[in-house]
């Protein structure tokens, strides 16, 4: 299961990356083949959306997919280490310092 979601996440990663450097800036309408983007796969406006639209989803997929992803880590993890059961235990170091209550009788 966390491989499945492993791939699904690097796929949809790099789908948004793509993704992203297709998308024109705002200034892009302004180009000199503005003949040329009239013609393309989806009309002159329409890819703009459709990438945009497209962006978003594949971004809220690949943030479910990340919480999942940390959920099941966090699950193996708690199962296998068992570290926070009895949190005293890293405490027991620190009784045995010594605390200074005046800066004078800190040793010098």
């Amino acid at each position: 299961m966390y491989t499945f979601f492993l791939i699904a996440y690097l796929l949809i990663a790099i789908c948004l990356i793509s993704l992203i450097m297709l998308q024109q800036g705002k200034n892009s309408d302004m180009c000199s083949s503005g003949a040329i983007s009239s013609t393309t796969l989806f009309g002159s406006s329409g890819s703009d959306n459709f990438i945009t639209k497209t962006t978003g989803i594949l971004a809220t997929i690949f943030f479910i997919i990340n919480l999942i992803i940390v959920n099941i880590t966090a699950n193996v993890f708690n199962v296998k280490n068992k570290k926070w059961e009895n949190i005293s235990e890293s405490t027991k170091n620190f009784k045995n310092i010594k605390t200074y209550e005046n800066i004078n009788d800190i040793p010098k």
